[in-house]
């Protein structure tokens, strides 16, 4: 396990993920160093449009697989 401590609005939060999974959200979590609600809301909508997409293709695949 990784900790990791990310800052909003000035509160401090620890969170402790996975090796594995704290290397894959490297990226996000630069932006999540000193984050307001603007920066996690924008995050989340982005993340939440990227699962869309990739739910899209994935039954977009499974229907033409029949």
């Amino acid at each position: 396990m990784k900790k990791i401590q990310v800052k909003i609005e000035n509160r401090v939060f620890n969170i402790s993920v996975d090796e594995e999974f704290a290397s894959f959200l490297e990226k996000d979590l630069q932006t999540l160093l000193d984050a307001s609600v603007k920066d996690l809301l924008s995050l989340y909508l982005q993340k939440s449009y990227e699962i869309f997409s990739a739910e899209k293709k994935i039954n977009n695949f499974l229907e033409k697989e029949k």
